[in-house]
């Protein structure tokens, strides 16, 4: 019998370079989308092979798996997310496409890597104890909240309509958003993240309401408790090869987004944008201006309709007014800077930008007019003023912008120093975000390199300290399919201080499956640190990608936490004042299991007595 392989690429590989090799060199390297992400060869030399992916703008990701002989083999690799959340840059891949803790150390060879360099998995023992964070001295609160655009009333916000769910991936938080609103996105309101980092800063971002979902990935700096990674992208991976090519892409990355992924989307007419999605019309447009030589020049026509209808997008004024300048003739060029000079004052009346391309192309703009004011050949003097204004108010507001891969941020600005004519960022946060006008998505803690749930509102020395951690009132549901089919939450609540209790089966155990909690101190008497452990017996296959719903009670931001596994273990850390029960819900497995806090015979006083 012959031996064949066939290969398929991450499932949410969006745009990026895929290089398949073994011992003797590459067999083939090319720039995969979502639909060219298969390779098949009909005669295959059987060993050890390498498949290195390389999404634009996102750290590679390799796995190592073995041809046998005289077989059919078939490969599917993991979702990328997953690979990227294991804390290596390379995996190991079974015939069963599983990611296993035991690897051959004499397959490194052939690749030139150290052994060292290859994710093992923890094979744990309930013995062991978790790592503990007594080393991070530099501990924040951090908290998360999704804002929206109150209907008529330009910047101002309110809570987010939409669905979320939130996620913990290795030492990433990633939260998906849903939104009803983004089928008619033309018209939707405007969302807004905010990121508060205790004693550091409060940085936002506009939030794309992409069709089929949005995901925000927030990772912090492994350097630093005061900073973290920003991503904001579509879930669907077409779209996001557009922000993957305009982000960090190559022209070869363009010409595939330009002849296969474009023909698919579809964000293109006769008469304009699209009906259904103005951000794959607008990150065209950008794209445009970043590859003129791919894309060629774009009717301007189409550009003009583009911002008429996207009047709400700094973005989509941006492009007009490169394409005004750029595509005017010789004889045309004062037209041309009076209608370049008013996109750009629509851009700026608009707001800040989606995109961090959308600011340097305004950047070059205001640049290149403002040398033509200094040189007195912009002869209308309105429009010099005009100019001169914006240009002083783009150079005021750098101190309080930052790029974060493809997105545009900003922070929030110090009240105080501006009475004193200062604009600079704040930098004393409390980590705290405001309710009434914020869906708190996520609250809890951040240290270098590591994200854990619980305590945003901090220990407070009060009559409220009794309440545990977090503000459900304005957090929104989750959408998340596995979520919703966990049986518990068809049955009826326990008591009403502790919905959790007798709601999930009751036991602890279960379906090779186990709930554990230990508890450390922290430096407040009244509060605990609490890690959760979800833990498979040896003879469950847990795969890289499989995860957990952890079910907390309702005053935790949030209440319901998705987490993966690593190894054998799922793991959630956080704090607590007062005891509740605990339930999850693995939904690969259907396992549901249950632990009241308050009845371990280890749990500290202050989460059995209150």
């Amino acid at each position: 019998m012959k031996t064949t392989l066939y290969l398929e690429a991450p499932a949410d590989l969006s745009i990026g370079t895929v290089r398949i090799s073994n011992e003797s060199g590459t067999l083939r390297e090319w720039t995969a989308t979502p639909d060219d992400r298969v390779f098949e060869s009909d005669e295959i030399k059987p060993g050890p092979y390498l498949v290195e992916i390389s999404p634009a703008g996102v750290a590679a990701q390799s796995v190592i798996f073995d041809v046998e002989e005289g077989k059919a083999n078939t490969v599917t690799l993991p979702y990328f997310s997953a690979l990227s959340s294991m804390g290596s840059n390379t995996a190991f891949l079974s015939a069963g496409s599983e990611i296993h803790a035991k690897f051959d150390r004499q397959q490194t060879v052939f690749f030139g890597m150290e052994p060292s360099a290859i994710v093992t998995l923890p094979v744990t023992t309930p013995a062991e104890k978790l790592a503990t964070d007594d080393a991070d001295i530099k501990e924040r609160k951090l908290s998360v909240g999704l804002s929206q655009e109150n209907s008529g009333k330009r910047e101002s916000f309110g809570p987010f309509r939409g669905h979320s769910h939130a996620e913990l991936a290795g030492s990433r938080l990633e939260i998906s958003i849903f939104d009803d609103e983004a089928s008619s996105a033309w018209n939707a309101s405007r969302v807004r993240i905010s990121i508060a980092i205790e004693r550091s800063r409060v940085e936002r971002a506009l939030v794309p309401l992409y069709r089929g979902g949005t995901t925000i990935s927030i990772t912090p700096s492994a350097l630093s408790s005061a900073d973290v990674g920003l991503e904001i992208v579509p879930a669907d991976p077409m779209l996001r090869a557009l922000i993957r090519a305009l982000h960090a892409g190559v022209s070869e990355e363009a010409e595939v987004i330009r002849d296969k992924v474009l023909p698919k989307l579809r964000p293109l007419s006769n008469d304009g944008p699209s009906e259904g999605d103005p951000w794959s019309a607008i990150l065209v447009g950008l794209l445009s201006t970043r590859f003129p030589d791919t894309f060629g020049d774009a009717n301007y026509d189409w550009i003009v309709n583009l911002a008429d209808r996207a009047i709400f997008a700094f973005d989509a004024q941006v492009v007009a007014a490169h394409y005004a300048i750029t595509q005017a003739s010789a004889a045309g060029q004062e037209k041309a800077v009076k209608t370049a000079v008013q996109r750009l004052a629509k851009a700026q009346a608009a707001g800040s930008p989606y995109y961090a391309y959308a600011d340097e192309l305004f950047a070059e703009l205001i640049s290149g007019l403002n040398e033509l004011r200094i040189a007195e050949k912009i002869s209308d003097p309105e429009i010099a003023k005009t100019v001169h204004r914006m240009f002083s108010r783009y150079q005021r507001e750098l101190l309080l912008q930052k790029k974060s891969g493809a997105t545009f941020v900003w922070f929030r600005r110090d009240q105080e120093a501006l009475r004193n004519g200062l604009l600079v960022p704040d930098r004393k946060s409390s980590g705290l975000l405001r309710r009434p006008d914020t869906s708190i998505i996520f609250e809890g803690r951040i240290a270098s390199g590591r994200v854990s749930l619980g305590n945003g509102q901090g220990r407070q020395k009060s009559s409220r300290r009794r309440q545990l951690v977090g503000d459900l009132a304005f957090s929104p549901p989750s959408g998340d399919r596995s979520f919703e089919d966990c049986p518990a939450l068809s049955r009826q609540p326990g008591p009403r201080n502790d919905p959790n209790k007798g709601r999930f089966g009751g036991q602890a155990a279960m379906a090779g499956f186990s709930v554990t909690a230990t508890f450390a101190r922290t430096d407040d008497e009244d509060w605990t640190k609490i890690n959760l452990v979800v833990e498979a017996d040896q003879n469950i296959d847990v795969a890289l990608g499989d995860s957990v719903w952890f079910f907390l009670h309702p005053t935790f931001s949030p209440a319901q936490l998705k987490v993966l596994f690593r190894g054998r273990r799922a793991v959630l850390s956080t704090e607590a004042y007062g005891g509740f029960t605990v339930g999850v819900w693995i939904p690969k497995y259907k396992a549901e299991l249950e632990l009241n806090l308050a009845e371990l015979s280890l749990a500290p006083s202050i989460i059995r007595d209150r």
